[in-house]
């Protein structure tokens, strides 16, 4: 059997077909590390942050390359904005690609939060001093984030994409009964 190209899904050959309707729908990895499944989820989460409509953009630009560490130190930031402002966020992992250094990128909803404070509490959990925020305008975030989505990979341990609790997005495509099937080529039957 010949391997698929390295440009394409590996599982390109394998659909979901409704055995009531016929109707066929492709099935995909939906690896970050796959070529082909990369640019259609970067699409996905754009529309999501698009049709939340975030109303600033926040950049932390020094988080720790310890996963554990880093993940104590938003946490422990984010509980440190709850105390005085509303906050809802999709965070997105960015790999600096002349540093090396990872950077967290934030579409934000709730109130505003005075960069000289956060910067001052993002500094306090060890996510750096440096914080940029800037406000939203129409789709422009959604276009933003997803260059930083398909930009390099996050660290393979790390969550390329999280969403707090509140921050609005779908929930997903699902197949939506038990009349679906996975099969493998069209034309094997």
């Amino acid at each position: 059997m010949n391997e698929p190209s390295p440009d394409i899904c590996k599982y390109s050959a394998w659909h979901w077909l409704n055995q009531d309707t016929g109707e066929i729908h492709p099935f995909n990895c939906g690896s970050w590390n796959c070529p082909t499944c990369q640019s259609k989820i970067a699409y996905h989460y754009a529309c999501i942050v698009a049709a939340a409509l975030p109303q600033r953009m926040i950049t932390l630009t020094n988080v720790p390359r310890v996963r554990e560490i880093a993940a104590m130190a938003f946490k422990q930031l984010v509980r440190d904005i709850r105390v005085k402002y509303a906050l809802e966020y999709a965070r997105f992992v960015e790999v600096g690609h002349k540093t090396g250094m990872l950077h967290y990128h934030l579409a934000q909803r709730g109130d505003f939060i005075p960069q000289r404070w956060l910067s001052s509490r993002a500094s306090a959990n060890g996510l750096g001093r440096i914080v940029h925020i800037e406000a939203c305008s129409g789709k422009g975030p959604a276009f933003y984030l997803s260059k930083y989505i398909t930009k390099e990979g996050a660290p393979l341990d790390w969550r390329k994409v999280s969403f707090s609790r509140g921050f609005p997005r779908d929930k997903g495509d699902k197949l939506p009964d038990k009349n679906w099937l996975l099969i493998r080529g069209l034309d094997e039957g």
